[in-house]
């Protein structure tokens, strides 16, 4: 178990890493303190679905564990993009605009445009994300 547990925690510090390097300054700041406030739920919700669109899930899990106590209205907060899927793209436009480092930006662009290529628009649900 104590392999296991390890791996996960690896893992899950790769993802953050990764995930802080394209956040902008005021990401990064909801990310890493704006879960003691129950104000910020809008936010991290917004954060969470954009950790589900690039697929950081373990970081996801950790963001759900730091909201552990509003778990239920951040998880409803998140629902909000089903039937809404130009909810969640506008999220993840300006979420990628923000990106400071030019390549990086490009390949999300990229990324992006062929991951939303999977994804039923009309009928979207949050479950397409994972």
């Amino acid at each position: 178990m104590g392999k296991f547990l390890d791996e996960y925690k690896k893992e899950l510090d790769n993802e953050s890493m990764q995930f802080m390097f394209l956040c902008s300054k005021s990401d990064l700041h909801m990310l890493v303190e704006g879960y003691k406030k129950k104000c910020n739920l809008p936010e991290l919700a917004r954060l969470g679905a954009l950790t589900l669109v690039f697929g950081y899930k373990r970081l996801f899990m950790k963001i759900c564990a730091n909201v552990e106590k509003y778990s239920n209205e951040f998880l409803e907060l998140i629902k909000a993009t089903e039937n809404n899927f130009a909810l969640l793209e506008n999220w993840v436009i300006q979420f990628i605009s923000k990106i400071r480092d030019d390549e990086a930006r490009k390949l999300l662009e990229e990324f992006w445009q062929q991951r939303k290529t999977e994804f039923d628009l009309q009928n979207f649900t949050i479950s397409q994300l994972i």
